[in-house]
């Protein structure tokens, strides 16, 4: 198996649990060893992340974090890195600029998903910064599918939910917000829904939703798996 490097940034909770299911997905891809992972989780603090996730500022701050991460998963010996943060992909530019090894898209991976789906039209459940930054519009419109996203009083509340997430809150009045969101998506033509945020997944499970849910922390663990086999 290839080495792999997960940069945890936001969200421990997620993070722990990707970790977890790479060891599971691997296990029952290849039953002779666990896969070689090396985690380093980004000392991100506590203030800067609610800047960024609730209120859509000062993202710049973190990029240092973020650098520092990749390079110490490189000095490590990785062959590939993963990021299981939507977010922090505003970055992947400088991010893939500053070390060999290859960065693995959760945006590429799940644009290639949607496509191979032939979706048309997608909704997206993401913070503010992805949304604001049309991180997945710029993915998708490489395969013509066209994204949904909710409105800006819609928007606030899914950011306010996901740090609620973040901060350990997942009460059934999240999830049940979220679905009307998601209802609102579908009446403007979404056929499926990205959870563009890996710490969604906390709360929503595609039993909750009428439409289909496009997992985006699923979706990067499988591209995971495949590099540690490939």
């Amino acid at each position: 198996m290839r080495t792999v490097g997960i940069l945890g940034v936001m969200g421990p909770e997620t993070v722990a649990r990707f970790f977890l299911q790479i060891n599971a997905r691997a296990r029952a891809s290849d039953n002779t060893q666990y896969p070689p992972l090396i985690l380093n989780n980004v000392p991100v603090p506590y203030d800067l992340e609610r800047e960024i996730v609730e209120r859509g500022r000062n993202e710049e701050q973190i990029l240092p974090f973020l650098v520092r991460g990749v390079q110490s998963l490189e000095a490590a010996g990785v062959d590939s890195i993963v990021i299981p943060c939507n977010t922090v992909h505003y970055f992947m530019p400088e991010l893939r600029a500053c070390v060999a090894p290859p960065i693995l898209s959760i945006m590429e991976e799940t644009a290639d998903v949607c496509a191979r789906a032939e979706y048309r039209t997608v909704g997206l459940l993401a913070t503010t910064e992805t949304i604001t930054h049309e991180l997945y519009e710029q993915e998708l419109a490489r395969y013509g599918i066209q994204v949904v996203t909710p409105d800006l009083t819609e928007q606030r509340l899914v950011s306010t939910i996901i740090q609620r997430i973040l901060d350990g809150n997942k009460s059934v009045e999240n999830t049940q917000a979220l679905l009307r969101v998601i209802r609102t998506l579908q009446s403007g033509g979404a056929e499926a829904v990205i959870l563009g945020c890996t710490a969604l997944e906390l709360v929503l499970q595609q039993p909750d939703s009428s439409v289909p849910l496009l997992d985006s922390f699923e979706i990067l663990a499988v591209a995971t798996v495949r590099e540690l086999l490939r």
